[in-house]
């Protein structure tokens, strides 16, 4: 997959020379065992290339970008512990590694994970990693105060690479905002769970996410809303075990692909019956005719609650 056997070696060593690493942190801990392989340990390996060797490893033939594209196309609403199964593709959760370490810069926070992780003893990862990273980002300073915070942001900087704002091409990473360092656009666009036009009269867009942390991408077009319409947003669970993060971004048309007006999209809060509901007061189609539903499963209860179902629906308001 390299053009040369050297550049072959170089990434090879990176990978390995980190697994060193990371058997050292494990030492220190005492808890040497090689626990959840492929989400931490061989996932944290394939990140640490692409930052030893980015000029080899943001290409896109290469075996970080391979485990980045295959998650992005194939593993939105794969379980963790499927991830731990599958021996064929270990080093797809990578993405994540990649993301945190964009917004803090530091591979300490990868050491914090490693030093957590062989502390926790629970058989099941999907039980045990949010308690696992709501540790680590207490004692590391930066922009997210627990798991779900960083889940939201992972899930909004996947969606973004749909869009045509949303990559960055500057090396200064502290400029990114939140999204991708992509300077030559090799990230897939992730796909969507649904696309639907609204006509006026009542949407109703059925989904479901059966894995914990997982997630979906819902795009709905406006094209048909009378001007400065009030329309209404309304996201309910099925189920009580399920929790949800939506998040709702306004779209504008681009080049080859719409863009974000806003630099953040908004946060849908959840009223008192348990829905979670969006009001737009006005729509205005000249600054924007789309929107863009980021939803995240938060909750860790994909064993009692696996059909993770959902509706969402439009109306208008009056």
């Amino acid at each position: 997959f390299y053009d040369t056997l050297e550049d072959g070696y170089k990434v090879v060593f990176a990978h390995e020379f980190f697994h060193l690493m990371q058997t050292n942190v494990l030492l220190a801990v005492g808890q040497p065992a090689n626990r959840w392989h492929s989400t931490f340990i061989e996932a944290q390996a394939t990140f640490a290339s692409s930052l030893q060797y980015p000029e080899l490893e943001l290409a896109p033939k290469s075996a970080y970008m391979r485990a980045a594209n295959r998650f992005l196309a194939n593993r939105l609403n794969t379980s963790y512990n499927e991830l731990l199964k599958d021996s064929d593709h270990p080093y797809d959760a990578t993405l994540y590694w990649r993301f945190l370490y964009d917004q803090y810069q530091d591979m300490e926070i990868l050491r914090f994970a490693l030093k957590e992780m062989a502390q926790e003893y629970g058989p099941d990862l999907v039980s045990a990693i949010s308690g696992v990273m709501d540790r680590v980002f207490v004692r590391f300073d930066g922009p997210y105060h627990d798991f779900d915070e960083s889940l939201i942001a992972f899930a909004r900087a996947k969606y973004a690479l749909r869009l045509e704002n949303g990559r960055c091409a500057d090396r200064g990473l502290a400029q990114c905002n939140g999204v991708y360092f992509d300077p030559g656009n090799r990230y897939v666009r992730p796909r969507l769970e649904a696309k639907r036009h609204y006509d006026g009269g009542p949407l109703t867009i059925n989904g479901a996410i059966p894995a914990s942390y997982g997630m979906d991408f819902v795009e709905i077009g406006l094209n048909a809303v009378t001007p400065e319409q009030p329309l209404v947003i309304r996201f309910q669970a099925e189920e009580p075990t399920s929790q949800f993060s939506i998040q709702v971004w306004r779209l504008a048309p681009g080049g080859k692909a719409p863009r974000a007006i806003t630099l953040e999209p908004e946060i849908i809060r959840e009223t008192l019956d348990g829905a979670q509901v969006y009001l737009i007061p006005r729509v205005d189609t000249t600054a924007h005719d789309q929107l863009a539903l980021i939803i995240a499963r938060l909750d860790p209860n994909e064993v009692k609650g696996p059909d993770g179902n959902y509706i969402i629906t439009v109306t208008p308001s009056h």
